[in-house]
């Protein structure tokens, strides 16, 4: 006939990181088949007590299972081990649950668990009622906490900081609140938008804002949705989706309005940026940048794109000279992508006029010479300009002498120099003057340009001078005012012909007058373009004044014979 047993247990510990009371309570020879890498043992210290029917307590050596479960009552044992010859004085034993089969941290992630004990003191196993895991057992989680030391090989999808419900969770420092993730909901998603807070102590997200952060930095208040302050101080950002980077007593206060830093600067309009100090965006998409005055820069209508700099703007270049210098390297060429800078006009509907560049001075009317609009400079200075001409225009400016003209080359094998007298026949130019419809001077510092092709002067044309001062390839002496003509040798030179002798026929030959004198030819500077109708009057003025001399001396001459001869009426 089996006995009846009866048992009454006690847990005692579970074997954790932090109990120092193993060295008291526990055998240490037991444990050492347990013990983990790190030196803490998956294992529970159980205390037992056992009676026979009569409540007398027993003596022996029975073997013992014990089981786990997740229910006080029925499943199946999450964990079992078979622990033999157990000794029992005087009714009590003491076990190491997890000496022979391991125990797995894991089993104790959920508050449920239950333990049973069987006992088999030769009749066959008994169960005993199971008995509920105080919370002792559950420190074996303490394995899975974050180490002090910092964690390695972690997982992402299952090793998690943080809360499991929707609360509050706050970090301290010095019992200081330093970070407070706040549960926030947007509606429009249906989730969870938590809004994020550095330094609660002094930075406040308001009630009703959701998703939105400060960083740090102090006395900074959101008060809107997926508003954002990075930090300094005193800033607001009291919009849906406003931005305030950093500074002090900033303000983005239009919807996704950024203010970048700085101070005492305001977003104001949606879509708006404010950065520097003093700037104020206060339209809708305006930019606006100012520099360190102490006034006020505002935008004066939406869509603006506004910098104050005094010390000028620099493109390409941190040295700028003047308010706004653009620096590139550009080969040049035809089309816009190699210039520095191009201006663009793309309207479709042109109204009036699609205008392009306005210059303007504002307090000056009807400005001089000393007002430029437009400078050109190299290297060495100053080339030309665009000026005013103190009568309500302007001038332009430049050290090139001549208008002139690219004209087809009659041929291409032919070399012509700049200063080389040509002539045009049938619309092409070559040096051969002899029966050319009209002589031209090839220009050598032309002023202006026309008839241009593409952005270089092509092999095919020749830029021929139509007007202006242009240096003239004459052989000979050369004396101020005497025209030059072409040398009838077809080569391209001049000679210089004084007006008194300049014959009829070589007024077509005309290609300018000297305007320099030159003692053995060369390169002569020389007025070019002249009509020939004021050749001919000059050759017309100069034969009268010929025969006006003539007719002078005639009528001496008559006069003198008249008085010398006798007889002839007149005579006294």
């Amino acid at each position: 006939m089996r006995k009846k047993t009866t048992i009454f247990t006690v847990v005692l510990f579970t074997l954790g990181a932090a109990l120092a009371l193993w060295g008291v309570l526990a055998n240490t020879r037991a444990l050492e088949p347990q013990m983990q890498a790190g030196g803490t043992p998956n294992l529970i210290s159980y205390q037992g007590y056992l009676t026979d029917d009569s409540g007398q307590p027993i003596n022996g050596a029975p073997d013992l299972e014990f089981g786990i479960y997740a229910a006080l009552t029925g499943g199946s044992p999450l964990w079992s081990e078979l622990q033999l010859n157990v000794p029992v004085n005087e009714g009590y034993f003491t076990v190491q649950l997890g000496s022979f089969t391991p125990i797995d941290a894991d089993l104790f992630s959920d508050p449920d668990r239950y333990l049973q004990v069987s006992v088999n003191s030769g009749g066959g196993f008994v169960d005993l009622p199971r008995q509920p895991f105080t919370a002792v057992p559950y420190a074996l989680q303490a394995a899975n906490a974050w180490s002090l030391d910092g964690n390695s090989g972690t997982d992402p999808a299952t090793h998690k900081l943080g809360t499991t419900d929707a609360v509050t969770l706050t970090l301290v420092m010095s019992d200081t609140a330093v970070m407070r993730f706040a549960p926030a909901f947007d509606p429009s998603l249906g989730e969870l938008a938590p809004n994020i807070t550095a330094n609660p102590f002094s930075n406040e997200i308001r009630a009703g804002a959701f998703g939105s952060t400060i960083s740090g930095g102090m006395y900074n208040d959101v008060t809107e949705k997926y508003a954002t302050v990075g930090g300094g101080i005193f800033n607001e950002a009291t919009d849906n989706y406003a931005t305030v980077g950093g500074g002090i007593f900033n303000k983005a206060t239009g919807d996704f309005a950024t203010v970048g830093g700085g101070a005492d600067n305001v977003a104001a309009g949606d879509y708006s940026y404010a950065a520097g100090h003093l700037a104020r965006a206060l339209h809708n998409g305006a930019f606006v940048w100012s520099d360190s005055s102490y006034s006020y820069f505002d935008s004066t209508g939406v869509d603006q794109f506004l910098i104050e700099a005094d010390g000028g703007m620099g493109v390409g270049t941190n040295a700028p000279a003047t308010q706004l210098h653009v620096v590139a390297a550009r080969n040049g060429g035809a089309n816009m992508t190699e210039h520095v800078v191009a201006i663009e006009n793309n309207a479709t509907d042109y109204g009036s006029g699609p205008d392009v560049l306005a210059l303007k001075i504002t307090n000056q009317i009807d400005p001089g010479s000393s007002a430029n609009y437009i400078t050109f400079t190299d290297a060495d200075g100053g080339v030309g300009s665009v000026e005013g001409n103190g009568a309500g225009g302007v001038i332009y400016k430049t050290g090139g002498a001549d208008f002139a003209e690219y004209l087809p080359l009659a041929n291409l094998a032919e070399k012509i120099e700049p200063g080389a007298v040509v002539g045009l026949s049938q619309g092409h130019i070559s040096q051969q003057t002899a029966g050319a419809e009209r002589l031209f001077v090839v220009s050598t510092a032309a002023g202006f340009v026309g008839n241009a092709v593409g952005d270089e002067p092509t092999q095919e044309m020749a830029l021929v001078a139509l007007m202006g001062q242009v240096a003239v390839q004459v052989r000979g002496d050369v004396q101020v005012g005497d025209y030059i003509v072409a040398s009838g040798l077809n080569d391209g030179w001049g000679t210089a012909v004084p007006l008194a002798a300049l014959r009829a026929e070589q007024v077509s030959q005309v290609v300018g007058v000297a305007l320099e004198p030159a003692a053995d030819g060369g390169q002569v500077l020389a007025l070019v373009g002249l009509p020939y109708d004021a050749i001919w009057q000059a050759l017309l003025q100069a034969r009268d004044a010929q025969l006006a001399a003539m007719e002078a001396r005639l009528t001496a001459l008559e006069q003198a014979i008249t008085e010398d001869t006798p007889g002839v009426p007149g005579e006294g």
